[in-house]
């Protein structure tokens, strides 16, 4: 039987061959100039890799600019979430017996437009899908629960409820009086008359206030309407003008201010404002600067219950023409553990920042001085879903007793 063997070069002309093809490529590799090797690229990243699902101030962030803008409404209404998005599997049922079930990460936002009022009434229920921002918002009549139970049973839930609150006007209008200042628009603090029951409010709001630290005027600003805490602002002379635009003299709470939010998220809170900006002013940053009598001694400044400067020159920026929601950054309401409630708060609306280094000696912002443009706002601000009206119980409130004072007449 033949055994086949491995095939072996014979010399002669083949191997002459080989060897001249050899030289020939030895020649060529010697004439080519080296050629450098990229090192890898990264992969790019896959395109169905799955999306992070959008944390709780981006879906505030869509509550609030897209389904319930805080000036879109003079309406007292309330919001609530969980502070956790719902996920697969978990179901939402209203009191009235609707049933909806989660397919995945999702925000769920119950709205109640009468709060405290009795049920059944007008309510919605806001579904934010978490992966794609989307949201479905349905018409509903009664409060929910979330998996058998109701959503404020903290026992039943390994999440808390974030409480969105209207802030509006109280309006309770003081004599009005001539002055000689200049036209602008003017907040509507007390300065002068009770902050609270029994305590004076020192707020600089009149143009020749004795209340500035410095001695600077009342807050005011002269070139109104370019930009806005809101949609509209009228000018006044003083804040006690008998001509105001708005019927009323702006003392006390009465300037027809335009809806704000308060967030109480945990032991964070938040400020929710509409911020506008005309189609002819400059394109510009503003700047928010927002005080809160946190320790209700009817003077800004801080004190005892921790800083009152509780936002400070916030850039805003929007587009002229255009309106947006502009939410504060997060800020402890005070340093005790109960909130008090209710607050005096200025928010201030400028092209010019405040200077901090001008108060470091008196505790921070006074809420005094003039500025060019922006809008100056002042509200009575109550933790609380439906404040009882001026004309229902004592006014105003005592202090120390959240989150309405005495409830007295």
């Amino acid at each position: 039987m033949g055994v086949e063997r491995p095939r072996i070069l014979q010399h002669g002309s083949g191997v002459a061959k080989l060897l001249a093809i050899a030289c020939v490529l030895l020649l060529c590799a010697a004439c080519t100039p080296p050629v450098s090797i990229p090192a890898t690229a990264p992969a790019p990243p896959a395109d169905d890799e799955p999306a992070s699902p959008i944390d709780r101030l981006a879906a505030l962030e869509i509550l609030l600019g897209d389904i319930l803008l805080p000036a879109s409404s003079q309406s007292n209404v309330s919001a609530h979430m969980p502070s956790q998005y719902l996920e697969a599997g978990d179901v939402v049922r209203s009191e009235g017996g609707a049933r909806y079930s989660i397919d995945g990460p999702t925000w769920f936002v119950f709205i109640d437009d009468a709060p405290e009022a009795f049920f059944a009434h007008s309510a919605r229920y806001v579904f934010i899908d978490a992966l794609t921002e989307e949201y479905d918002t349905v018409a509903e009549s009664w409060p929910p629960e979330i998996n058998g139970f109701s959503m404020w049973d903290s026992q039943a839930h390994d999440w808390y409820v974030v409480d969105i609150l209207s802030i509006l006007d109280a309006p309770m209008p003081l004599d009005a009086t001539t002055s000689n200042a200049p036209v602008g628009d003017y907040g509507d603090a007390p300065d002068g008359t009770d902050a609270y029951y029994g305590i004076p409010g020192q707020y600089p709001t009149l143009y020749s206030t004795t209340n500035s630290v410095l001695d600077r005027p009342g807050c005011h600003t002269l070139n109104v309407g370019e930009e806005t805490l809101g949609h509209a602002v009228s000018a006044e002379q003083d804040a006690l003008d008998p001509a105001d635009p708005d019927a009323d003299p702006n003392l006390v709470d009465a300037d027809s201010d335009e809806r704000a939010f308060v967030i109480l998220d945990g032991s964070d809170s938040r400020l929710a404002f509409t911020v506008s900006v005309k189609r002819t002013a400059p394109d510009m940053h503003r700047y928010l600067n927002v005080l809160l009598d946190f320790n209700q001694d009817g003077i800004w400044r801080d004190a005892t219950n921790g800083p009152e400067w509780a936002v400070t020159n916030l850039t805003v920026t929007v587009a002229p023409g255009d309106s947006e929601t502009v939410i504060t950054p997060a800020f402890k309401w005070g340093a005790n553990r109960v909130r008090m409630s209710p607050v005096w708060m200025r928010a201030l609306l400028s092209r010019t920042t405040i200077d901090p280094n001008l108060f470091t000696s008196h505790g921070g912002w006074d809420g005094s001085g003039a500025f060019s443009y922006g809008e100056v706002e002042d509200h009575f601000v109550f933790l609380m879903e439906k404040p009882p009206p001026p004309t229902s119980i004592r006014w105003p409130p005592a202090p120390g007793l959240p989150p309405g004072g005495d409830g007295k007449k």
